[in-house]
């Protein structure tokens, strides 16, 4: 990022957590449909076939083909538990340090694509000061539902396999509203919602496994008027108070990394916290 949204983060105190369907990239709960859809399918088809073999033999003796349906009908649970309006997700982004070099250069892939074109910096948190943070505004009643989590790059990677597991309801479910041609008057469990908002909010396509990418996805409490002291909000944000559990400032790849520097040191005091750790990257400026 730059040193005007580090100045925006330290003036607010907080980060944005982003509805899913309102960040940089708009297709991706489109793209993790692309993803997950097939695999509900699979296994709807299984549970049908396995667990449900009069819906089975009524197809057939229809002369429906349940492996199609459940293809069809994939798509519209997928639509559906992912635009509940009380469970909307919304995100907050970080790129995962987890090589030796990262931790020393920063990631070269999120300097090209996030850092500015000539003295970006990277914020750098505690992790473990973040999740305290989190469970506070749980145990406090500030917040619905929180995870912090890797994202998960396309289909084949046993976290992803491990997740989709964890939605079996999400399969007897479809078996349910295929059986009974969609009729039913279905409020799904929060628990089901939030298992396949994870899994949904963590799927990516795997080109971008370079970002290394980790999420917060939380929920916001669906009756937010009610709490006395509800996360604020910008627009349709939601404001984590985490600007405490910055831990350093990386100047990245520039020309002039001692102009850079200044600027941020200037932000750091304006903001009153000249605490924090500013450090440079080697990484060479092309």
């Amino acid at each position: 990022t730059s040193s005007d949204h580090l100045r925006a983060i330290l003036s607010s105190k907080s980060l944005f957590a982003t509805p899913i369907n309102e960040t940089n990239d708009r297709t991706e709960l489109q793209t993790a449909k692309v993803l997950i859809c097939p695999e509900i399918a699979t296994r709807i088809t299984r549970h049908i076939l396995d667990a449900r073999s009069d819906i089975a033999a009524g197809m057939i003796n229809q002369g429906l083909d349940p492996i199609e349906i459940s293809r069809r009908d994939a798509e519209r649970i997928y639509d559906a538990l992912i635009s509940v309006e009380t469970h909307i997700p919304r995100l907050t982004c970080f790129t995962h340090h987890s090589e030796k070099h990262h931790q020393e250069n920063g990631n070269l892939t999120m300097w090209r694509s996030y850092g500015a074109t000539d003295g970006g910096i990277c914020i750098r948190f505690d992790t473990v000061r973040i999740i305290s943070a989190l469970d506070d505004l749980i145990e406090n009643d500030r917040l619905l539902f929180y995870t912090l989590l890797d994202v998960t790059y396309g289909t084949s990677s046993e976290t992803f396999i491990e997740r989709l597991n964890g939605c079996e309801d999400v399969f007897q479910l479809g078996s349910d509203l295929i059986a009974n041609h969609f009729n039913l008057e279905y409020s799904p469990p929060p628990e089901t919602l939030m298992r396949f908002t994870i899994l949904a909010s963590m799927a990516k396509h795997p080109d971008f496994t370079d970002e290394r990418e980790v999420r917060i996805v939380c929920i916001d409490h669906p009756e937010r008027d009610k709490i006395p002291n509800a996360l604020q909000v910008n627009g349709s944000k939601l404001l984590l108070p985490l600007e405490p559990c910055i831990s350093q400032i990386m100047i990245g790849p520039s020309s002039d990394q001692d102009a850079v520097h200044n600027a941020v040191s200037n932000v750091l005091d304006e903001c009153g916290r000249s605490d924090i750790e500013i450090t440079r990257s080697p990484t060479p400026f092309r």
